[in-house]
């Protein structure tokens, strides 16, 4: 008895049917027998995996029209596709313009945005541009061709001028107005409205030009209207408003230049006249305290061929000039008058106070005299012997900007961009020793403060270098003036006809360097540091010279430098000492100059004395203030020769009275006082000029200082 199997009936004609159709596979995916009420049941799903039961339908896009759109304008276009299949689609672009973007949606459509260009490849000029979509189901794909038609858009000139200018009457205006076709066509330009005398330039290619002289009628407002027209008609047009004024028939301008602190510079003194000149005389001011006037001079200048040109310094002050031209003397010789013009009449040469603590300030240099009740300032003569009136002179002042403290670089005495090496002090010992042939920069000057006490390129400047050298720390501010030494020279016969000069000092504080200066007789032989019997040698004390003290000389002319130091950053003296010796036949020397300073690298303030002892001052004496300028304080020293009633008081530049520092009875000798900025109530004081006067038992003497903010 054979057992039935549905299934197996059931596949092999289903087997057989699928053959009788064409088909060459097919998978059968799930073959599940169900009981159901007892009755055998069989579920086929049939996939098909290679072929298709059907042929497969072509996708299709949907009807679409040609673009018609502008230059510049933005075109947004959907297409889309379908499929009888149901297909997944794809969509892409065969052909479009550069810069076109086609974004496929996803769901059987895309988006297509373009925008023309103006001008070149993408604009009209190449118009119609053809784009081209792609459909794809995987199998089958279609395209759709369309054309873009871009319109020509014309867009208008440009002209770009001066909305409004302001000038005086004797004064040349004269302006390019430019204009820009964004159509790069040609562009033709006229003037709708030109003031009288106005000139207007504009030749095919060539740059245009408005050019105007006005005179003294065409003073107020005035315009200058202008066109421009490209190819197709489209234009621009801009007008310009043109203010005349009388304005001053003469300006007197001094230039301003930026420096470093002890830098040379040159300011130049201009002048603007309408009418011819004859003569002039000019008063100009300068605090004398923080810069010098080195030399004026016109050679270069308008007036270089004036008969007559004098200056007169300290006319009536320190600190004033009086300066005077005059273009024809009465030698029956003729010179002309200063034409009608603009420009340089003559400079000043200045030095500036080398002095740091000035760095970021401005020095002025003024038009007028330095004491306000010295009234006097500008007078200039016309050919017709008449004077130029105040009110028709206009007066600029200038000055001196001194550099930032962030130019400044302490330490960097060489200038190699590295500050605090051994080769520092090695270039600033050059310097002090022959600064004739080993001179310093300004940037040079401004580096050397390394004791932060304002004043550059001191003896107490290399004491303090080589104390960071030695330490290997960081610099630090030191005071001045703290200190005080006196040195004094004995000059001693020898048998054998040479003659030696001690030098000794007495010091209340250790010193760590000194650079003393000699003056020489004519005929010296010279000095040298040699152990010889040569004539004219520095011998150091026997003292200094175990503890091994740096000594270097050198003779300039009939100056004899002699500086020393210690290279390990320690004492040279302290208290009483010889110093060295000078030997020498048939000449003398005598100290001039001497410069000392502390360990530390603080100035000690010094007092030279020739002779064999120390000696109270002959007469009562009032030294200049350090530092000067100043910010906050300062200190003031001052001698007396004998036990007397003192006062000290700090007055205004007008003479009024600030502070009271001493009154009382002081002994004989040296004093130092110091003054903080304040006055009598404690409030600090403004920046300016302010003079000090001392008086002893009913003489008087003053001094000015300088306190910069």
């Amino acid at each position: 008895m054979r057992t039935y199997n549905p299934g197996r009936r059931i596949s092999a004609r289903l087997k057989s049917s699928c053959y009788t159709s064409g088909i060459r596979r097919v998978f059968v995916r799930a073959v599940k027998p169900a009981f159901v009420a007892g009755v055998s049941l069989i579920v086929l799903v049939l996939l098909p995996v290679s072929g298709k039961l059907l042929a497969n339908i072509v996708p299709q896009f949907q009807a679409a029209s040609d673009l018609y759109i502008s230059e510049g304008e933005s075109v947004s276009l959907i297409v889309r596709a379908s499929d009888s299949d149901g297909d997944p689609l794809a969509l892409s672009m065969s052909s479009r313009p550069g810069g076109a973007r086609f974004t496929d949606r996803g769901d059987g459509s895309g988006v297509f945005t373009w925008a023309p260009a103006f001008v070149g490849p993408l604009s009209s000029g190449a118009s119609p541009f053809v784009i081209e979509f792609v459909v794809s189901d995987g199998s089958a794909q279609s395209s759709l061709s369309l054309q873009v038609f871009v319109q020509n858009v014309n867009r208008a000139p440009v002209i770009t001028a001066p909305d409004s200018i302001a000038i005086e009457i004797g004064e040349l205006i004269s302006f390019q107005p430019t204009v820009f076709d964004p159509d790069f066509e040609t562009v033709t330009w006229r003037a709708i409205e030109l003031p009288a005398g106005g000139i207007f330039e504009a030749d095919g290619l060539s740059p245009v030009n408005f050019g105007w002289l006005p005179k003294i009628e065409d003073s107020g407002f005035s315009r200058v209207t202008l066109v421009a027209t490209d190819e197709l008609g489209l234009a621009d047009t801009l007008s310009t408003s043109l203010l005349v004024t009388v304005g001053a028939a003469y300006l007197l301008t001094i230039t301003t230049d930026t420096v470093f602190p002890g830098e040379f510079l040159t300011l130049s003194v201009g002048l603007k006249n309408r009418d011819p000149l004859s003569a002039f005389d000019i008063a100009i001011s300068f605090d004398p305290s923080v810069m010098a006037v080195l030399s004026i001079n016109n050679s270069a200048s308008r007036t270089s061929n004036f008969e007559s040109f004098t200056f007169e310094f300290a006319a009536p002050n320190p600190g004033d000039l009086r300066i005077a031209g005059l273009a024809d003397v009465n030698d029956g010789l003729a010179s002309p008058p200063l034409a009608p013009g603009d420009g340089e009449i003559f400079e000043l040469n200045l030095k500036i106070s080398s002095l740091n603590g000035l760095a970021g300030f401005f020095l002025p240099v003024k038009f007028g005299m330095s004491n306000p009740f010295d009234t006097f300032t500008v007078s200039l003569s016309r050919t017709d012997g008449s004077k130029a009136l105040a009110s028709e002179i206009e007066l600029n002042n200038g000055g001196a900007k001194l550099k930032d403290k962030s130019d400044i670089f302490i330490g960097d005495i060489n200038l190699n961009g590295l500050s605090f090496e051994i080769a520092d002090a090695l270039r600033f010992t050059k310097f002090f020793i022959d600064p004739e042939r080993f001179q310093f920069s300004a940037q040079q000057f401004a580096n050397s403060d390394v004791n932060g006490d304002g004043f550059t390129a001191s003896i107490a400047d290399l004491v303090a270098l080589l104390g960071v050298i030695v330490s290997g720390g960081a610099p630090r501010r030191v005071p001045g003036g703290s200190a005080s030494a006196v040195l004094f020279t004995q000059q001693i016969s020898r048998q054998n006809g040479r003659l030696s000069t001690d030098v000794y000092v007495n010091s209340e504080a250790d010193l760590g360097g000194a650079l003393l200066t000699f003056a020489l007789d004519s005929g010296h032989p010279g000095y040298s540091n040699a152990n010889d019997n040569t004539p004219g040698r520095v011998l150091l004390s026997p003292q200094l010279a175990d503890a091994g003290i740096l000594l270097k000389s050198r003779v300039t002319g009939d100056t004899l430098r002699v500086l020393m130091y210690s290279e390990s950053s320690g004492a040279i003296a302290g208290g009483r000492r010889l110093l060295f010796s000078l030997e020498y036949a048939e000449t003398s020397a005598a100290l001039l100059r001497a410069e000392l300073a502390t360990t530390q690298g603080a100035v000690v303030v010094t007092r030279i004395n020739d002779g064999a002892r120390e000696a109270l001052p002959v007469t009562f004496r009032l030294n200049q203030n350090y530092p000067n300028p100043f910010n906050p304080s300062t200190k003031i020293t001052f001698a007396l020769e004998r036990p007397s009633r003192v006062s000290l008081n700090i007055y205004d530049i007008l003479g009024r009275a600030v502070r009271k520092l001493v009154d009382e009875d002081l002994s004989a000798g040296e004093h130092l006082v110091a003054w903080n900025g304040a006055d009598e109530s404690g409030a600090a004081v403004a920046s300016g000029v302010y003079v000090y006067r001392l008086s002893v038992d009913g003489q008087a003497v003053s001094r000015k200082m300088t306190l910069l903010k």
